[in-house]
């Protein structure tokens, strides 16, 4: 569902203190919901149980090592209960995904994150980030705000999202490309992106949700953790 190969961010700060997410030889269908797309929660880590290593089927491994476990014991925790404070997103059309014109939206480390791109000029692209939360009292915002510009800012949109920026800055264009199992969402974006173009906004686009859910029909459970554990809160509760 990220549209590329996971050891991008192997080793990204948010990566590092959750583990290595072991996805890659597993796979994770997109959903569409109207303007875009959302992955599966089903087929996510959070439902299935990931090795801490994918498994090929030639027999490779991939991360090589798994080193990580000596200290996500004590950091995977944590990053879980900064979870908690992520707000779910309210209907499955803005859930977490890509969505036209250009956005990349989840529930990433301490909120709800999303990024969007907004061309400039024929090779210039601005990315514009909005991180969104709800604290609940004043001192809750003041820290929230302390803590975007000391840690949070550089940690997501620089130790995180230039690690796409290498990747993307040295794209080759005059190539043919070789697409794999990772390009699932590359290949269904780009089919939207084009019926949209040539159709206009209202233009029918072909589909294969589960369960044959129309787009407006998917459960936010199937697209959102944050929201599953919400309802869990809530249903313990009562």
């Amino acid at each position: 569902m990220d549209s590329h190969v996971n050891y991008v961010h192997r080793n990204a700060l948010v990566v590092m203190r959750s583990g290595f997410i072991a996805r890659g030889a597993q796979g994770e269908h997109p959903i569409f919901v109207g303007n875009g797309f959302g992955g599966d929660v089903a087929e996510s880590n959070y439902m299935r149980k990931s090795p801490r290593q994918d498994l090929y089927p030639n027999g490779w491994k991939w991360p090589k090592t798994d080193y990580r476990r000596f200290w996500t014991w004590l950091t995977k925790p944590l990053a879980e209960r900064a979870r908690r404070h992520i707000p779910p997103p309210r209907s499955a059309r803005w859930c977490g995904g890509h969505h036209l014109p250009g956005m990349f939206r989840t529930e990433f480390a301490w909120d709800f994150y999303t990024r969007m791109c907004v061309p400039v000029a024929e090779t210039v692209t601005r990315v514009w980030y909005y991180h969104y939360l709800k604290p609940k009292t004043a001192l809750g915002r003041l820290w929230q705000t302390i803590v975007y510009y000391a840690f949070h800012r550089w940690i997501i949109e620089y130790n995180f999202s230039r690690q796409d920026e290498r990747v993307m800055l040295n794209q080759r264009y005059d190539t043919p490309e070789k697409l794999s199992g990772t390009d699932a969402e590359v290949i269904q974006w780009r089919r939207l992106v084009v019926t949209k173009h040539y159709g206009g906004r209202d233009a029918p686009f072909e589909y294969r949700n589960p369960n044959g859910w129309a787009p407006d029909e998917v459960p936010l459970e199937r697209l959102s953790v944050r929201y599953m554990q919400e309802q869990a809160r809530a249903s313990s509760r009562s």
